[in-house]
């Protein structure tokens, strides 16, 4: 009886032990997990900054409260030197977004703005075979799209793709102020905005300029396509 007396003892004082190794390893195992779930959330917050989702304010002000998080739990706990791999961990992460954020964002808008030049440009070519077709006179602005559809695929047409943030529609519109223009009355071709980028998402649209978007690219008359700068006036 006393045999099994302590042997049952014996045996229990081993199971505490275990019972708290595995107690101690699950805490870790929370924590690090916590930190994991946090770092996921700083890499999605940076990525929607790349994309021009997310303000550059609240992206700096986001993944900066989150980074703090795990060291605010660190707190909770007495034995914090072995509760630190989480808090590290966000750190690093913390400032990789702030510094590859930057970087980030700079390639998107570097790519996005050569897929807008690319599509502008296969459009003004387009539009300059219209014209060479059509006794060297611009499409009519209410159906241009219509008039070069021939000429290019439907993608061509589609810059809601190639602007930050993405949108669904067009997004491209033609100056009214050359709708059906024979472009031998056009005066500096070159310095004319034929196409640009535009908030209308639908088709065939077009305006004086009004509904440009910033910092995009252009197509002019003569074919050339740059960037859109400050605008006075689109008359020719």
């Amino acid at each position: 009886m006393r045999m099994n007396q302590r042997g049952s003892l014996n045996t229990s004082i081993p199971f505490l032990k275990s019972w708290r190794h595995d107690l101690r390893n699950r805490k870790y195992f929370l924590n690090n997990y916590f930190s994991l779930i946090i770092c996921i959330g700083m890499v999605m917050i940076t990525r929607d900054y790349a994309s021009l989702r997310v303000e550059p304010e609240v992206h700096a002000a986001a993944v900066t409260f989150l980074a703090a998080l795990p060291w605010l739990v660190l707190l909770m706990f007495r034995r914090r030197r072995n509760l630190l791999e989480g808090p590290l961990l966000t750190t690093i992460v913390w400032i990789g977004c702030l510094v590859l954020g930057k970087v980030w964002l700079s390639v998107n808008a570097s790519a996005t703005q050569s897929d807008q030049r690319s599509k502008l440009k296969t459009l003004s070519r387009a539009t300059l075979e219209y014209a060479s077709d059509h006794s060297e006179t611009l499409p009519i602005a209410n159906v241009w799209m219509d008039a070069i559809s021939d000429r290019v695929t439907e993608r061509d047409f589609t810059l809601g793709k190639n602007i930050f943030p993405q949108r669904d529609g067009y997004h491209v519109a033609m100056n009214s102020d050359f709708s059906s223009k024979a472009t031998s009355k056009i005066n500096r071709p070159e310095d004319r905005i034929l196409y640009f980028i535009s908030h209308k998402a639908d088709r065939n649209a077009n305006d004086a300029l009004h509904s440009r978007i910033e910092n995009t690219v252009c197509a002019k008359v003569s074919g050339s396509v740059t960037k859109l700068g400050n605008i006075t006036s689109s008359k020719p």
